[in-house]
């Protein structure tokens, strides 16, 4: 009894002793890594990198330096540079200490007269009307309504309820307030005419006022 005890006993202390040394790993893992601001590095393209759609979502500099873009431009993000070219970039860079290996998320970028910001591509939100229309063609998502074309506007609704199914009709006059952004990709082409989605807070027709987002519509 007293050597089955032992041989138990040792391997529950062997087993603890292997959960420690997985959590010191672990640790030792999570904090392999410091986060800097860099501004203003040159550097020279020596590959594309790919996202896992097959397209190229960023750049490596050197051998350990990844450049990473957020926002989408014209073009695609490969349409920035291409082996060879020297660039320069600003932004927040994560390297692992262990490897030296360096992340970066660009904020700027300049390649020639080739450039990348950040933030130039975010939408600021505005009020919307009210505003005049018809309903023009739905616009549908997750296997059902959620908006609708209003000129060149497309107002989201989300999912209809009951009480605005039966008003929302092709051709119906409406008024829309909401507020309104531009899509971020369309911005990044000035060749392309940018698309404004109206997040509807409340559409009235006639003297009927449905309140949208969560009150009585």
């Amino acid at each position: 009894m007293k050597k089955r005890m032992m041989i138990s006993t040792a391997t529950l202390l062997a087993i603890l002793a292997c959960g420690a040394a997985n959590a010191l790993a672990d640790n030792q893992h999570n904090t392999n890594t410091t986060t800097t601001t860099v501004t203003g590095i040159t550097g020279t393209i020596t590959q594309v990198n790919l996202g896992t759609e097959g397209t190229i979502n960023g750049f490596l500099l050197g051998t350990n330096v990844l450049l990473e873009f957020s926002h989408s431009v014209c073009g695609g993000i490969g349409s920035l540079g291409i082996v060879g070219n020297v660039v320069t970039y600003s932004g927040r860079a994560t390297t692992n200490t262990a490897t030296g290996f360096q992340s970066v998320s660009v904020t700027s970028f300049t390649n020639g007269a080739k450039t990348y910001t950040s933030a130039s591509t975010e939408p600021a939100p505005v009020a919307f009307g009210p505003t005049a229309g018809t309903v023009g063609a739905f616009n549908y998502s997750d296997g059902g309504i959620n908006g609708f074309h209003f000129g060149s506007v497309l107002v989201v609704t989300g999912t209809p309820s009951t009480t605005l199914a039966p008003l929302l009709l092709a051709g119906a006059a409406v008024t829309v307030t909401g507020t309104s952004e531009t899509e971020a990709d369309a911005l990044a082409c000035t060749t392309v005419v940018p698309v404004t989605v109206v997040n509807a807070t409340s559409l009235t027709f006639g003297t009927t006022v449905i309140t949208i987002n969560g009150h009585n519509h």
